[in-house]
């Protein structure tokens, strides 16, 4: 396993994300599955874009304080800009499209995902505490012309629910660094 991936994944396992002195978090496990990247042509400069039909963000009440759908937006952005790829806008020429998907299991059930998708990571955890939710994020990359998915990963974790702003932007920096990382 690379190092980077193994370092995200210990980050987002367990590690601290402040250096307060507080009650430890429980570690949130994360099950992660992605299609094959040897036909992706993304060189560096390739120009990605967004299908806005394939981008479905289900906002959770429970986070009213910071809705979750900008920050993962702004997070594909980032990690794609600095694999040297280009951001496009809606109406230009672009190599790939990204549609996405973000919800709690309460609105998108994984039968739907894995019907939609073809790929599911099952992540199935007894037992777990009334303050973590599973919630699932997908990314594709799309044919811009038959706008046939080309690519594709799935990530399930808990999402813990007591979480502050500044922690949910971190885990989904991490979630989004570690899901674009198999990306040539």
């Amino acid at each position: 396993m690379p190092l980077r991936l193994l370092l995200a994944l210990t980050l987002l396992l367990g590690a601290p994300l402040t250096g307060a002195a507080e009650e430890p978090r429980r570690a949130t496990p994360i099950s992660m599955v992605h299609s094959d990247t040897r036909a992706l042509d993304l060189a560096p400069g390739a120009r990605v874009g967004w299908h806005e039909p394939s981008i479905m963000l289900f906002e959770d009440e429970r986070f009213a304080n910071q809705p979750i759908s900008g920050v993962l937006r702004g997070e594909v952005a980032r990690a794609l800009t600095q694999r040297g790829l280009t951001i496009v806008e809606e109406g230009e020429d672009s190599d790939y499209l990204v549609g996405m998907l973000l919800a709690m299991t309460d609105t998108v059930s994984d039968d739907e995902i894995l019907q939609r998708f073809g790929v599911l990571p099952g992540l199935v955890i007894h037992g777990e505490a009334e303050e973590f939710e599973k919630g699932t994020i997908v990314l594709t990359l799309l044919n811009p012309v038959t706008l046939a998915m080309e690519w594709r990963v799935v990530v399930q974790g808990f999402a813990n629910l007591e979480s502050t702003p500044q922690e949910r932007r971190a885990r989904v920096r991490h979630l989004v660094d570690s899901m674009l990382a198999p990306l040539p």
